[in-house]
């Protein structure tokens, strides 16, 4: 368990940890969002501070400025 803020709009592949959701911080609208498994579109929709997303995140991108918290299974 535990967690990892993201706040410098850098790639996040998670290949090598697991995570089980992400909150986001900011207003944030990826550029890049994708759940093992997930079915629908997870990028470009501007998701506002506070949303929580759960499922098996493999990667996660924002644009500079933007924040989340990933959860680590």
């Amino acid at each position: 368990m535990g967690c990892k803020m993201v706040s410098d709009g850098s790639a996040q592949s998670v290949t090598e940890e697991t995570y089980y959701a992400v909150q986001f911080i900011t207003d944030c609208t990826p550029t890049a969002f994708t759940l093992d498994g997930g079915e629908g579109t997870f990028t470009g929709i501007t998701y506002t501070a506070g949303s929580v997303v759960y499922g098996d995140v493999r990667t996660i991108t924002c644009a500079s400025g933007e924040a989340f918290i990933l959860y680590k299974a």
